[in-house]
């Protein structure tokens, strides 16, 4: 017979199984009161997007006829963070 899976082996007791289950439901518990989260890596979220600043856009319209007239404006845009 396996020593793993006979009766009289400890593992089968009910109270010896009933106390490391409560043992180990306030340990569960314990962990899931903590309220406190410190976080060891130092991690700082990427920035997604245009950076903050000014920037100048250049427009440019040609028409559409082919007569070679065409004309560029710049626009400026702010972007806030």
């Amino acid at each position: 017979m396996m020593m793993g899976f006979s009766r009289s082996t400890l593992w089968m007791r009910p109270r010896l199984r009933l106390a490391l289950f409560l043992v180990a439901m306030v340990l569960v518990g314990l962990g899931m009161s903590c309220q406190t989260y410190v976080n060891p890596i130092n991690i700082n979220p990427s920035v997604n997007g245009t950076p903050s600043g000014t920037y100048g856009i250049l427009l440019t319209g040609t028409l559409a006829n082919g007569s070679g007239v065409a004309r560029t404006t710049v626009v400026n845009m702010s972007v806030l963070p």
